[in-house]
């Protein structure tokens, strides 16, 4: 084997390991998103427990943002979307239990939309007065 081949192999393991172990303990994670726009936003999951099967819509008339687990601490990297709301549905699977967050007016009324810029989506599966709830956060990014 060529000198360059054994270093591509050595890379190619090196990237795989990284992909293992990516998503633990705060990382940040890529997500196959083809949206695009003014409005970029990521998922956190600000919890203890893994969320399964998250979306996100942030708007009417855009893709959900999804992702089959988000693990404690995990960021995903961010997505572009031409418009969104300061109150997104959100739906989250933790253990057997469907968790959802609505917004109470949809997408219109007391849901502003946000202006331009970067957003962190935080999500957390907590039990609040004895019942497990979804929280759900939208912070700007400086």
């Amino acid at each position: 084997m060529s000198r360059f081949g054994a270093v591509f192999r050595a890379t190619v393991c090196a990237l795989a390991l990284a992909a293992c172990g990516a998503g633990r303990d705060g990382t940040i994670t890529e997500v196959v998103d083809s949206g695009t726009g003014p409005i970029q936003l990521r998922l956190k999951n600000s919890g203890s427990v893994a969320l399964t099967n998250v979306s996100v819509l942030v708007a009417d008339n855009v893709a959900p943002i999804t992702t089959g687990v988000l693990q404690p601490g995990q960021t995903l990297s961010f997505v572009s979307r031409p418009s969104a709301h300061t109150d997104p549905a959100v739906s989250a699977r933790v253990g057997g239990q469907t968790l959802s967050s609505q917004p109470v007016e949809g997408f219109s009324g007391f849901n502003p939309p946000l202006a331009d810029g970067r957003y962190t989506v935080g999500l957390e599966a907590a039990v609040l007065e004895g019942t497990l709830r979804l929280i759900v956060r939208v912070v700007r990014d400086q």
